[in-house]
């Protein structure tokens, strides 16, 4: 007999959606010279906020999984993955950057 576990995928749109704004925050900061619209405070908290979601949204994929006694989803934690190292990237290309200017 041959058992098949179901992912939980539920969440995998948010974090696409988390990923998609953080390389369109990174594109934005990397192509635009200086902005007086942005500032660090802003980028610190959405990259800040990006990972809490992120970390949260992980933690309830777990928490299903075990409910429903189903297997995790590895896609989500790589994305989880990914959009950690893009928030500390924008934060790091905000602070060259602003260095840069002065």
């Amino acid at each position: 007999m041959i058992i098949e576990f179901e992912t939980i995928t539920l969440f995998r749109p948010l974090l696409i959606f988390l990923l998609i704004a953080l390389v369109g925050v990174l594109f934005f900061l990397i192509l635009i010279k200086r902005s007086p619209r942005v500032s660090g405070f802003l980028v610190a908290v959405f990259s800040v906020l990006s990972i809490t979601i992120s970390a949260l949204l992980m933690y309830r994929m777990g928490v299903l999984a075990d409910e429903l006694n189903r297997a995790g989803d590895p896609f989500s934690f790589f994305l989880f993955l990914i959009i950690s190292v893009l928030s500390i990237a924008n934060l790091a290309v905000y602070f060259m950057k602003r260095r840069s200017f002065e």
